[in-house]
């Protein structure tokens, strides 16, 4: 397969280095504004930070104990944006904030916390704050600890499918004239003695390479973002301070809301969250000095993580080998010594090089399309482009996003209309509408022209057989982690199945005409990324 070679000597107004979701909030203003934009990753789409975040949307309300109200704000405003351009993706999600007599918080601070962030919000949450007392918190969250237990607060953040929104970030782009590229490495740069001109590009899955060139360069590499500066032949790069966040998805403990956990020994916090019939726990906050391609959760994170939540939840029985998936992501943050990482801040810094590389440390998912906008204006200045039209992300639905009414409508009126006309189940029909928005009917249609298609790749999973050809067709999916891990919630859910795992790697193998080796590869690299260090964990 020639996926590159087509591109040598291609001119590109914007050529993004990164394709997580910061590269891909900025390939789709730029495309959106008309330039004329190339964006590639090392990996997949999304495959470092921004899949292995705690899949919420939110304005941070630890923040406020730190100062940093201008982050909280704009993060609020880019939670209500998010919902507004993906509601199939980002919707509204009740938290619980539980105080203890012998907690780090008085029942006042919450009070006075949680009516600040309403303010920031501009009072646009689905809900005003409340304060419960004692009782209202045990019937909400039955299994909660009473003993100390004074009360606490309801506020509202939001849940997030943060591979997806990447995804669509990334295919929006495309269907406005972008080139974007997974698995294609930028390998060397050069310059004209003053600025970068070009970039080689390696294909890592079939080889090839393309020499492309570029009006402006920027670097979204995250956790790789000081290398890419470096290739960029910066001599002063920015520099950035990693983190590592582990989280657990456990069978269910919470139904309905999500829990904010304050450790008695510490000021931060976690969270226990709802997460599709499962709970999502996490996460933790380490110094990490490694290669971020190979972070990996420790035991320490996961004892911490089941200890702290046991002390919640004291009836909970969960042990280690009933944890259904575990992720851990790098987050690279702004390099500010002499803090403890979970109190480094989540600003974003923006920089530009001699030679001209742009280049964005810090951050945090929640804010990456504003992040974006802030790029993109910056290029159309370095570009001296008049013809640009303003920002249009904060208004222009996503890939799936179109809904002529809002979305639980367009949900409710069209699932069982589908799962009458498709015969398929109600749940497998929910499940593509709430993935997939307003695209579901292009999976609906191909279930419906191949009966087999309709078929649930396993019994546990709504998910059926016409995603994984979609996946490879339109979403660009070239491994079989890809398909598990980003482009559905499989992996997240837990699938490990051999049987299950070898007949979707048939499928795969077959369009992508994979040798028996290469398919054999596909299944074990999977099940491999499933399992960390310690062996007795399952893994994503």
């Amino acid at each position: 397969m020639n996926r590159i070679s087509h591109l040598n000597k291609t001119q590109f107004d914007l050529i993004v280095i990164g394709g997580g979701a910061v590269g891909a909030g900025i390939v789709r203003d730029g495309a959106l504004r008309g330039l004329k934009s190339l964006l590639v990753d090392k990996g997949d789409f999304g495959s470092g930070t921004s899949s292995r975040t705690s899949k919420i949307a939110h304005g941070g309300i630890r923040y406020l104990e730190q100062g940093e109200f201008g982050l909280v704000f704009e993060s609020l405003r880019e939670r209500f944006i998010l919902e507004k351009i993906a509601p199939h993706l980002v919707h509204p999600l009740p938290f619980l904030f539980p105080v203890y007599d012998r907690g780090p918080r008085p029942l006042w601070k919450i009070r006075a916390g949680l009516w600040l962030y309403d303010l920031l919000s501009l009072f646009r949450n689905k809900k005003r704050f409340r304060v419960i007392l004692k009782e209202e918190m045990l019937r909400c969250i039955p299994g909660l600890k009473s003993e100390g237990l004074k009360g606490g607060g309801i506020y509202y953040d939001s849940q997030m499918n943060d591979a997806r929104v990447v995804l669509e970030n990334i295919l929006d782009a495309k269907s406005h004239g972008a080139t974007v590229l997974n698995y294609v490495q930028a390998d060397q740069f050069r310059s004209n003695g003053r600025r970068l001109v070009s970039v080689v590009l390696t294909d890592q899955l079939y080889g090839g390479s393309a020499e492309v060139y570029g009006g402006v360069f920027v670097n979204a590499g995250g956790p790789w973002v000081t290398e890419i500066a470096e290739k960029g032949g910066d001599k002063r790069p920015v520099r950035i301070r990693m983190t590592q966040g582990t989280h657990l998805i456990v069978p269910e403990i919470s139904k309905d809301y999500a829990v904010v956990v304050s450790p008695e020994e510490e000021d931060r916090i976690f969270f226990v969250i709802p997460w599709h019939g499962n709970t999502l726990i996490g996460t933790t906050d380490l110094d990490f000095s490694g290669d971020p391609s190979d972070v990996h959760p420790l035991p320490e994170e996961v004892n911490y993580l089941l200890g702290e939540t046991r002390k919640v939840f004291p009836g909970l029985l969960i042990k280690k080998e009933d944890i259904v998936s575990i992720f851990s992501g790098v987050r690279p943050l702004l390099n500010i010594s002499g803090s403890r990482p979970s109190g480094v801040t989540r600003r974003v810094k923006i920089v530009e090089s001699p030679s001209g590389m742009i280049s964005i440390a810090g951050g945090k998912m929640t804010t990456y399309r504003s992040t974006a906008e802030k790029v993109v204006d910056l290029v159309g200045k370095r570009l001296a482009r008049t013809d640009l039209g303003g920002c249009s992300t904060a208004t222009e639905p996503l890939y799936g996003g179109r809904f002529r009414t809002s979305f639980p409508d367009y949900r409710r009126k069209n699932a069982q209309r589908w799962s009458d006309r498709f015969q398929l189940a109600h749940p497998i029909v929910i499940h593509l509408i709430s993935q997939y928005g307003n695209r579901a009917p292009e999976i609906l249609d191909r279930a419906e022209k191949d009966r087999m298609l309709g078929e649930k790749i396993s019994p546990e999973y709504a998910n059926i057989f016409a995603e994984i050809h979609y996946a490879m067709d339109c979403e660009m999916a070239l491994t079989l982690s890809d398909f598990l891990r980003r482009r559905t919630l499989l992996a997240l859910g837990g699938l490990t199945d051999p049987r299950v795992l070898r007949e979707l790697s048939e499928i795969m193998g077959k369009k992508l005409e994979w040798n028996e080796e290469r398919r054999e590869m596909e299944v074990k690299n999977y099940l491999k990324e499933m399992n960390p260090s310690e062996k007795s964990l399952p893994c994503c």
